[in-house]
């Protein structure tokens, strides 16, 4: 665990922009939360200061590790509260930066299998290896990249998604929306989803088929359901809709 604490720590601190007016930036600082999760099973994050990390562990604590710059006027803190099983981890500036501020909170998150995560984001991406997790993200404008084999509901409004459906036994949905964004799913040829593109122009890397498609050129006949693992359902109104058989990337 100290080890990956430390790895943790320096790809943190790699992410931060250094390089400010003397006045601005005064130094780092480093917070960091372990839970043990066999009573939580939700846990909301908030960060609309900053990068997201996710990764998955086998252990049973959940470990938040956040590293902020900040300014004379501006200090970070986390807010953290536990409720009926749910654990509450957001990030705050007593003195709310302003649009050209240089203050940022970047946070790595080291979760359990199984633990279902709800995500609020601004003014950074979110990314993660594999996850075994229901997952809900909400964002304005930040990159959503995720590998997955739960359920997923992602929403940015402006930023663009890149998701992962990893092999899975059971059955999920998987739900991707972005108003001006782009949307790239990518699968495996032995877990194809069912697709079903609501808006936007789709390009896929094969014969992938599609339920619906509002652009009827696009249309594809499809296989009976019961032969997908999963349900996709993309949306876009302006963005690209990228389908891509992992597969056909190494041929």
């Amino acid at each position: 665990m100290e080890t990956l604490l430390k790895t943790i720590t320096i790809l943190l601190i790699m992410a931060l922009s250094v390089a400010v007016a003397e006045e601005s930036l005064v130094e780092a600082e480093r917070f960091h939360i372990e839970k043990n999760t066999a009573k939580i099973s939700k846990v909301i994050i908030e960060n609309n200061h900053g990068d997201i990390r996710l990764r998955q562990t086998t252990e049973k604590n959940l470990v938040f590790h956040a590293v902020s710059q900040y300014s004379k006027t501006h200090r970070a803190s986390i807010d953290e509260e536990l409720k009926d099983g749910v654990l509450s981890l957001k990030v705050s500036y007593k003195n709310l930066p302003t649009e050209k501020s240089l203050e940022r909170v970047d946070v790595a998150i080291v979760v359990p299998k199984g633990v279902e995560l709800d995500i609020k984001i601004e003014k950074g991406n979110l990314s993660s290896k594999k996850l075994e997790n229901q997952l809900k993200v909400v964002s304005e404008s930040s990159d959503i990249e995720l590998k997955s084999t739960g359920f997923a509901d992602l929403f940015t409004k402006h930023g663009n998604i890149s998701y992962t459906l990893l092999s899975n036994e059971s059955s999920d949905e998987v739900n991707l929306k972005t108003f001006n964004g782009s949307v790239s799913l990518y699968f495996h040829e032995d877990n194809r989803p069912f697709v079903q593109t609501i808006t936007g122009s789709v390009v896929t890397s094969n014969s992938i088929n599609i339920l619906k498609n509002k652009k009827i050129e696009n249309r594809v006949a499809s296989y009976n359901q019961d032969k997908f693992f999963d349900t996709a359902k993309i949306q876009t109104d302006t963005g690209l809709i990228q389908l891509v058989e992992i597969e056909q990337i190494y041929k």
